[in-house]
């Protein structure tokens, strides 16, 4: 597996940056980037941002529930070229996985030392579904990865170098990652567990000093926001804004986040309708790749111990470069266990668990180099298994990131509110037939609703999407319509938009309200809520 060449300059990488981002142009249909009901809530939060320098929206006034950052970034374009934050999206994710295809080659040739191999990641970092698959979407992960990315560059120049810069830098960038997205603490963490283990330096102190310094330093304008949300929200659980209780459990989430690591091997998200067959198929080929690690293991460890070189620990091995990023997939992997468990939210997936995947991969490939035979000069049928192998990622990786990508432009299901059965829906005429003097304006999907220029509330629940908490909504707004406050609901058919609601079924508020028909169509019904 061997092919050392001299360090190659950023043509390569550049060029496999460009080809993705040609890519997530064409998926997103040149201009219509996909829109889920976070990227809806992103896009409200920065309009409000760029018209009234307000930090919330419509469906929490005061911002908490998400760090500001990427809606910030979506206002500047904005306010300061008039170009909608869709757009911005996009051309910021083009921007993005350009940069994760140039640090993937910086890495894997820090890491690897291998043209092979360094390519292999490269071309799976940019085209393969992990991260191709978010940058034609309104969404924080390709951005996320790419500063993720640059802070372990940063504290990986700081080992090499040991200059106070690379671990500032490593700071500052931590800084954009949190107020992307939250997750970014788990990068503080690792971070600065793997400063402690680093191998730039033997003193113990030094290593100390130097990880409790990027910790601090990193928390610094996290702290801040945290802070800030608290004395906001007046309580100190919700310093990462609103938290439901959820349904699912440890086990659950477990299960689900081991199969979605085996997705990420073969690339496709969707199981439906062989999805319990599907799972166990991922889940097989994740244990036969786990196998293979432990032999690849066993076999660096057997030809250490051969050599004239002195043995090294877990510990010696974990302060390599490898390790920061062994260190940080593994607990990015375990912190969303965590968060699914502790927090109502959908089931742990591939797009929650994306920015661990280059750091695997990169881990993993390492792992190939230094267990294979070639490089102790013992070749044979292993050595051809693990050629073959990593050529058989790299085409399946590239193929399933192009074909995913390429439905996303026929598929019409594939970019949600952008989706032409959506924008059908949300220029439907019925939206004009609301009555102007509703006092409360409910809707089951009020995130598309804001695209059709209408700011609704949620319909009333009992319970909260994936959540056993219950809610005092239905309660409330019956007390509302009581009192004689007129109330309106905006009902979007979800059996015409095959979209899943995040709420109950109508025949949940019939059996609370009297609803009246004020007008409707196939896609949009506007009703009365009246008295039962």
């Amino acid at each position: 597996m061997t092919s050392q060449t001299p360090r190659q300059g950023p043509g390569v990488p550049l060029t496999i940056g460009l080809v993705a981002a040609a890519v997530t142009v064409f998926a997103a249909k040149g201009g219509l980037p996909g829109l889920g009901n976070d990227a809806t809530s992103y896009v409200a939060i920065a309009d409000r941002i760029a018209k009234h320098g307000e930090l919330g929206y419509f469906l929490e006034p005061q911002l908490a529930l998400w760090p500001p950052g990427w809606p910030a970034v979506l206002a500047f374009g904005e306010w300061l070229l008039g170009i909608t934050p869709q757009i911005t999206a996009l051309a910021v994710n083009c921007v993005a996985v350009v940069v994760i295809a140039l640090e993937t080659w910086s890495l894997g040739w820090r890491i690897l030392q291998d043209r092979k191999l360094v390519l292999a990641a490269t071309l799976i970092a940019a085209l393969g579904p992990a991260t191709l698959s978010q940058t034609y979407m309104v969404q924080t992960e390709t951005t996320f990865v790419a500063l993720v990315l640059g802070t372990f560059i940063a504290l990986i120049r700081f080992s090499d170098t040991r200059r106070p810069s690379w671990l500032a830098g490593a700071a500052v960038l931590q800084w954009a990652a949190f107020m992307d997205r939250y997750v970014g603490i788990v990068a503080i963490g690792a971070g600065g567990m793997w400063l402690l283990l680093e191998r730039g330096t033997d003193r113990v102190a030094e290593r100390w000093r130097n990880g409790i310094l990027f910790v601090l330093g990193s928390s610094v304008v996290p702290g801040a926001w945290l802070v800030r949300n608290i004395v906001v929200k007046g309580d100190i659980a919700s310093a990462f804004g609103p938290r439901d209780t959820p349904t699912a459990t440890y086990k659950s989430n477990t299960v689900d986040a081991t199969t979605s690591v085996g997705q990420f091997i073969h690339g496709v998200s969707r199981y439906a309708p062989f999805t319990g067959i599907l799972r166990i198929a991922s889940l097989l080929l994740l244990a036969a790749c786990g196998v293979l690690a432990f032999v690849l293991l066993g076999r660096a460890r057997r030809r250490k111990a051969m050599s004239s070189a002195p043995a090294q620990g877990i510990s010696a091995l974990a302060g390599h470069p490898v390790g920061l990023l062994s260190i940080y997939a593994g607990a990015h992997w375990a912190y969303m266990i965590y968060s699914a468990s502790t927090i109502a939210f959908d089931p742990v997936n591939t797009r929650y668990l994306a920015p661990m995947f280059v750091p695997a991969l990169l881990a993993c490939l390492a792992l190939v180099r230094t267990g294979s035979p070639a490089s102790d000069g013992d070749g044979g049928g292993l050595d051809r298994l693990l050629s073959f192998g990593v050529v058989a990622l790299v085409v399946v990786q590239v193929c399933v990131g192009l074909a995913r990508a390429s439905a996303s432009y026929w598929d019409d299901d594939a970019l949600g509110y952008a989706a032409p059965q959506w924008r059908r829906a949300l220029s439907s005429p019925m939206f004009e037939r609301i009555p102007p003097e509703c006092d409360h304006l409910y809707s089951n999907f009020p995130e598309a609703t804001y695209l059709a220029g209408i700011e609704a509330q949620r319909s009333p629940r009992i319970r909260k999407f994936a959540s056993s908490d219950l809610v005092p909504e239905l309660r409330e707004a019956r007390e509302r319509v009581d009192a004689g406050e007129m109330s309106c609901l905006v009902w979007i058919s979800p059996e015409v938009l095959e979209t899943p609601t995040y709420q109950h079924p109508l025949s949940d508020l019939q059996h609370t309200f009297d609803l009246e028909t004020v007008a409707s169509d196939r896609d949009v019904t506007i009703y009365e809520m009246g008295r039962r």
